[in-house]
């Protein structure tokens, strides 16, 4: 058997050292290379004796891994898990040992069969270099606020984008799940909201290129480092565009020595998690309280005792919540092939990944594939790379925002499912069918089968670079870069179909095509020097980048046939109206950086950039964005010396400006609205175009000043690491909508007023618990508090506030404000009435004197003896103030369990999925209704009515503790299963989301339904509406090293 294996593993090795071959342009012209084991040899040399030794580290201990090419040629190896390597070489060759972490070495060979070598730690090395804007440092020289995490530090099990992978990881960011659907979006704040109506989430720069969105478009496997810049003094560099943080995606890259490959397989499976969460009401208890509540209101009860009994007795009691779900399941499939000569390396990737979700007819798969090349030449003074990513998505998905639209299927179980319908519609009686009422019954999950919704998306991204040391320490960097982004979303609705009120009606086809262009180029000037005790590193650069959009929609209705669906517009009778865009936007922006160190102790970074943006009007389309950062080693003092407590200690300071212009392209700009009704001669109407938007030629960017203090405190050798930061943050100039005076002929004008502050404070802990040659234990803890308030606000005359996000939920219910904006409370602050009771026979209320027993009471906020409008008040909020993550790993010989928590805090969610329960008679809650005959019901008889509906009730607290993850892994003994063409083999499982501690009624606390597709979610988060549950997930995999 095992020979079997080889003979299948070779030959497949052989096929991918060729294509590495081809890639890094190893000549192929000298012969095919041949492979036998872990060698690698070109026919074509000499290969005159065999050399075979043991690499090992400064203590002794082999190194696993470590590159073993000979000098000037394509042969080499790689060290087995102990350290031994064993090659063919020419017998005047030189062998070059290369190890990340340590001192490079080259060795001549003298005609010497046995060589063993020790490498020393490059410590230079080994202090953690991290990505800042346009550049590296090395962390402990950082004067900002940046964290960084690596592959080791990154969340684990099904992963489908890149936010989960840091989500609870870091300090100061909050990752929160807009949808759990397959392909689902999340919300993102760094140090909290900083703007009222602009978007808040960070910018992406993934290998140098920047980027509103990740859209999913990058895979997670490709990824080597992630680091979020979150103060002024990190963020600065990249202005405008830096006010709500920054984070920067470092891809893989090739490493020099012979062809790895890695390959990654994981089969994973969901459950929702809370799938009990709401309690409906069996067949027996929802007639009979249908029938109470007929009774009381005087009319005609619905169901007899004899056909509650026959109900019962032919169809039981359907959940349809349980029917809606089915276990999902993800399959991941990643190649990853590294390569590389002493100045050449490649990088080259290609990935599946599937996930069905636990609601039918709904699934993402994204395939993907990306080469990244890297080359040195004229003894590394001119360097130039290549990296490139090509994805795939398709997504298959039904409508689960928080709306009215009876597309939901969830919306319809909460709003309209009756337990005594069967989820056999198809195969009913005439008996079955008379006892239902006459007519056969529409199921409530008719969506899963009537609507056919799929969005495919095509992301190509790709940057090249050209980097020339001109002189010694001074080097010039050339970088330009694309996105092209086509996406398309067919959409169709059957015939059949009894959705009403939906996106599309029955019958109904349309097709949308998106398409961007994204350009970039940067022109960089960097000079490094070091004399004496001065350290100097120098930055200056230019960047131009323009985005154009294209959007268009076209669609039919009444086909004869539900075949063709979106293949054939033309075939509909009925052409739906088509529209069309398109929009550009340029920003150029010129920029500086001076790092300075005296003597590795004292500390000043100063940065300044220069921006101008076409979103703006004439007059404000430039704008600077400076910043100043100092610190100061305390650790490197001579009065430190002597002690071995403290081995870092370094107190850091910065203040400093960045900007935001992410508004709608044109909004600054006069806007006219096009099919408006118009009139000529005052009788007759015809569609016309008239003026909708003022443009404002003053407008300017929105301002974030930050400053922030932090302290980087290392103990015994850096076994315990703290890091802590107090911010405070000011966002000035906050772009609003005015309204205007009709008189004017135009309804609103785009202009500044506002001021928001975010203040405070983030700790990191790190202890290396225990460390030994077989065990070791490593905890981190992370703490985040941000306190968001509104310091000034644009208010119409005579007002003191304005209404936030609005929400229609069900037909039944009136179109209501649940948030609210004001001076001196958090951004997305839940406002509504507080309910004090419900009024009982015999009873009356002299601040509601027309109430009748049964109706709810509510409480007299502003004391004027009447319930008004003016008598709702702050009931919550929908952002958390504090965020925690705790993690252990635990690594004992070739096991490695990691466990991972995360928690959220002081956080608020409006459940209105139990309102909408409650009132439809649908949940249990639905029997705590007062009425004459349960004069002990907590809830009104007639339901909130009006505006009434946003109460205190319905406001829960979304603080929790997660068991995040976690997973258990296994190293193989590959050497003892003789498997030589095999580096490292680890069998792993892991489990995601598994318990959650809350007090929250609901499927998820964490949870931000986007209510339509133009919701705010800066005042709109924390709704619970009909959103897709989170799931639990179990996975297991297999990773193996060639």
């Amino acid at each position: 058997m095992k020979r079997r294996i080889q003979n299948i593993v070779i030959p497949i090795k052989m096929v991918l050292t060729c294509i590495m071959c081809l890639l890094c342009g190893i000549g192929l012209a000298e012969g095919l290379p041949s492979v036998e084991g872990e060698k690698i040899k070109v026919p074509a040399q000499v290969l005159d004796i065999s050399v075979s030794g043991r690499v090992t580290d400064s203590k002794g201990e082999g190194l696993p891994g470590v590159s073993v090419v000979v000098k000037d040629a394509s042969s080499g190896t790689i060290t087995d898990v102990d350290g031994n390597y064993r090659l063919q070489v020419p017998d005047n060759a030189a062998l070059i040992f290369s190890y990340v972490g340590f001192i490079t070495r080259e060795v001549k060979v003298n005609y010497r069969s046995v060589i063993d070598v020790a490498l020393e730690e490059n410590l230079q090395e080994l202090d953690e270099v991290v990505v800042i804007g346009y550049g590296t440092q090395q962390k402990k020289d950082l004067t900002g606020a940046v964290s960084s995490l690596s592959e080791e530090d990154f969340n684990v099990g099904s992963i489908s984008s890149v936010e989960q992978l840091v989500q609870g990881r870091t300090t100061g960011i909050q990752i929160s799940t807009q949808s759990a659907e397959p392909g689902g979006n999340f919300v993102i704040r760094v140090r909290g909201n900083n703007s009222i109506q602009n978007d808040n989430q960070p910018i992406y720069v993934v290998d140098g290129f920047p980027m509103d969105n990740l859209d999913n478009s990058i895979n997670p496997s490709n990824i080597k480092s992630i680091e979020v810049l979150k103060d002024a003094s990190a963020a600065a560099i990249y202005g405008t565009r830096g006010a709500n943080g920054v984070i920067i995606i470092t891809t893989k890259q090739g490493k020099s020595g012979a062809v790895n490959i890695d390959y990654n397989a994981e089969y994973g499976q969901q459950v929702v998690s809370n799938l009990d969460a709401y309690e409906f009401l069996g067949t027996r208890a929802f007639t009979e309280n249908d029938n109470l509540i007929q009774r009381v209101n005087g009319a005609m009860e619905m169901y007899s005792p004899s056909r509650i009994d026959s109900l019962e007795q032919y169809f039981g009691s359907t959940n349809w919540l349980q029917e809606a779900f089915r276990d999902g399941a993800t399959v991941n499939h990643q190649l990853g092939i590294s390569s590389g000569k002493e100045n050449s390396r490649v990088y080259f990737s290609a990935g599946y990944f599937n996930q069905q979700g636990v609601v039918p007819s709904t699934e993402f798969s994204r395939y993907n594939t990306r080469i990244n090349l890297n080359q040195r030449m004229f003894d590394d003074k001119l360097t130039f790379g290549l990296n490139t990513g090509i994805t795939y998505t398709n997504t298959n998905f039904l409508g689960f925002n928080a709306s009215n639209l009876q597309t939901n299927i969830l919306r319809n179980i909460f709003a309209d499912a009756r337990p005594f319908v069967p989820n056999r519609l198809d195969n009913l009686t005439e008996t079955e069918i008379q006892l239902l009422g006459g007519t056969r019954p529409i199921s409530p999950l008719q969506t899963i089968e009537a609507s056919d919704n799929e969005a495919k998306s095509t992301y190509i991204l790709s940057t090249g670079f050209v980097e020339l040391e001109v002189l010694e320490g001074l080097k010039v960097k050339a970088l330009g870069g694309s996105r092209m982004f086509n996406g398309k979303e067919y959409g169709y609705l059957s015939q059949e179909s009894h959705i009403v009120a939906g996106t599309l009606q029955p019958g109904e086809a349309a097709l949308t095509n998106n398409q961007s262009y994204d350009l970039l180029f940067e022109g960089t000037i960097n000079y490094q020097k070091r004399l004496g005790k001065h350290g100097l590193n120098l930055l200056a650069g230019y960047t131009n980048q323009k985005v154009i959009y294209e959007s268009f929609r076209a669609g039919a209705r009444d086909f004869t046939t539900n075949t063709l669906g979106w293949n054939a517009l033309q075939a509909g009778a009925i052409p739906t109206t088509p529209s069309s865009g398109t929009s550009e936007r340029k920003l150029i922006s010129y920029l500086s950086r001076a790092i300075y160190d005296y003597d590795d102790r004292y500390l000043l970074t100063l940065t300044f950039r220069r921006d101008g943006s076409s979103k703006f009007g004439a007059n404000n389309k430039w704008a600077n964005f400076p910043a100043a950062a100092v610190g100061w080693k305390v650790h490197n003092e001579a009065f430190m010396s002597g002690q071995s407590l403290l081995s870092n200690l370094k107190l850091r300071a910065s203040y400093g400006i960045t900007g935001s212009e992410r508004f709608r392209v044109g909004l600054a700009q006069t806007q006219f609205q096009a099919n408006a009704p118009v009139t000529l001669d005052g009788d007759n109407q015809s569609i016309g175009t008239v003026p909708s938007v003022l443009g404002n030629d003053n407008l300017q960017w929105e301002e974030t000043t930050q400053m922030d203090l932090g302290t980087d405190i290392g103990l015994f050798k850096d076994r315990i690491v703290l890091e802590f930061d107090y911010y405070v943050k000011n966002t000035d100039k906050l772009i609003v909508t005015k309204s205007l005076p009709p008189s004017l002929g135009f309804g609103s004008i785009i202009t500044n007023v506002g001021r928001i502050q975010n203040s405070g404070v983030e700790i990191l802990l790190s202890s290396n618990n225990v460390t030994s040659k077989n065990f070791s234990w490593v905890t981190d803890i992370n703490v985040s508090f941000n306190s968001n308030e509104i310091k000034e606000v644009l208010l119409p005359e005579g007002s003191e506030f304005l209404e936030g996000a609005e929400l229609k939920p069900i037909g039944q219910l009136d179109r209501a404000p649940y948030t609210i904006i004001q001076k001196g409370i958090p951004v997305n602050s839940f406002y509504g009435y507080k309910v004090r009771g419900v009024l009982q026979e015999g009873e009356t209320d002299d601040l509601q004197p027309s109430a009748v027993p049964g109706d709810a009471l509510y409480h007299d906020i502003d004391g004027d003896s009447a319930i008004t409008s003016a008598d709702r008040t702050i009931l919550g909020h929908g952002f958390p103030k504090y965020l925690a993550g705790l993690t252990n790993t635990i690594s004992y010989k070739s096991f490695q369990l990691s466990f991972f928590f995360s928690g959220v805090f002081d956080a608020d969610v409006l459940n209105v999925n139990r309102e909408i329960g409650y009132r439809t008679n649908r949940l249990e809650s639905a029997l705590e209704r007062w009425t004459p005959e349960t004069p002990d019901g907590t809830r009104p008889f007639r339901n909130h009515s009006g505006q009434f509906w946003v109460n205190d009730d319905l406001v829960e607290d979304a603080s929790f503790i997660r068991l995040k993850n976690i997973s258990l892994s296994y190293d193989l003994p590959v050497n003892k299963m003789g498997l030589k063409f095999v580096q490292n083999l680890r069998l792993y499982a892991s489990a995601s989301n598994l318990y959650t501690w809350t007090n929250y009624s609901g499927f998820d606390p964490e949870v931000s339904s986007r209510v339509n597709a133009t919701t705010n979610l800066n005042i709109g988060s924390g709704v619970d509406l009909y959103s897709y549950p989170l799931q639990k997930s179990y996975a297991v995999g297999v990773k193996v090293k060639f």
